[in-house]
């Protein structure tokens, strides 16, 4: 037992623990609570063949396999490198080189299991949200959320993905579901679940519905919904999409405006966010089609925006004529604004 490695012939479990050995593939038993799911054939194949051609690189870890009538007769329980040996079964390769060790409690076995998959790259984010969900329910705590962040250590996760995932496994079914089935990416549940729970299943919806950008989902359109508690789903697209709101509501250097300016500046960007938000509960309530055929309401909604528009109107002459206040405009906003009826209305309130 001096060689360095030396193939199995049926040592004692004292003579073994702690030796690296080469044990033939057939005694070895994969670990039948693996949390890695998924093995694509065709690279399990080709990681065969590389070690066939080149030698076996990386050492698998093994424990011994207690028997029910408490022996051992040879066998051994898989405890890392379930690819290598799913790689020597796929091209009959005999043997694999293995540590010995002596087996821990279920406890230790649980967190070197999901901190297997949490530390694999190339595992896709779904399928460690499943491994972590199993991982809390084994430790008994998948129903005590309050208690997971204390495992994390344990868990090998760093502090910013830990948190993403737990945000994914407290979504609703009906998300959790989307994610899983490929309806919606991770990088967009995640996202959606830093929002209350009110409101993770709607703003997900709108995402989805208009087909929003992972990227900008998690770095414009949540934050503008986290920082602006009231606003709608189309307020935050609105002004957080590119050429939207979000030019206009950029705060001027010092330079530009006195402080009292730039606080009248903010107070009247805050009404026009309200005045949206007002809008938009009309539409979506149904409001303007219900209030058909009735004789007040129709005519004092539309006193009410021909007031706005004018007074919009207005501004925006005035704005075209600072010449700093727009940086650009459409043909239409455009053609309009230097038209004949704007023009006389400019005249008429320079009276």
């Amino acid at each position: 037992m001096s060689e360095k490695f030396f193939r199995w012939e049926g040592q004692s479990i004292e003579e073994i623990i702690g030796k690296t050995i080469f044990i033939p593939v057939e005694n070895i038993n994969p670990d039948p609570k693996n949390l890695r799911e998924t093995f694509e054939l065709q690279e399990i194949i080709a990681l065969g063949q590389n070690i066939q051609e080149i030698g076996q690189m990386d050492t698998i870890r093994v424990f011994p396999k207690i028997a029910e009538d408490g022996g051992w007769h040879g066998e051994f329980d898989l405890h890392d490198g379930e690819r290598r040996w799913r790689a020597a079964n796929s091209v009959g390769l005999t043997y694999l080189r293995a540590l010995v060790e002596e087996k821990p409690s279920e406890e230790e076995i649980t967190f070197k299991r999901i901190s297997r998959v949490l530390q694999t790259e190339s595992l896709k984010p779904e399928e460690k949200v499943r491994a972590l969900e199993k991982t809390f329910d084994d430790l008994g705590i998948l129903y005590k959320p309050e208690e997971w962040e204390k495992y994390r250590d344990k868990l090998g996760a760093s502090k910013e993905r830990f948190a993403e995932i737990v945000r994914v496994i407290k979504l609703p079914n009906r998300l959790r579901e989307l994610m899983f089935s490929g309806a919606m990416s991770y990088t967009i549940a995640q996202a959606v679940g830093r929002l209350p729970k009110s409101r993770q299943e709607d703003a997900a919806k709108f995402v989805l519905a208009n087909k929003l950008y992972g990227r900008y989902v998690v770095t414009e359109f949540i934050p503008y919904l986290l920082d602006h508690p009231e606003a709608s789903y189309a307020q935050a697209f609105d002004h957080t999409k590119v050429g939207g709101w979000r030019q206009y509501t950029k705060r001027p250097s010092k330079a530009e405006l006195k402080p009292d300016y730039e606080k009248v500046v903010d107070d009247f960007l805050k009404s026009c966010v309200q005045w949206e938000r007002a809008w938009d509960k009309l539409v979506a309530t149904g409001v303007v089609k219900e209030i058909k055929g009735k004789k007040l309401s129709p005519y004092r909604l539309k006193d009410g925006v021909m007031r706005v528009r004018e007074l919009a109107e207005r501004l925006l002459i005035e704005l075209f004529d600072a010449g700093g206040g727009i940086m650009s405009l459409s043909p239409n906003e455009t053609k309009l604004l230097e038209s004949n009826t704007f023009r006389k209305k400019k005249s008429t309130q320079d009276l």
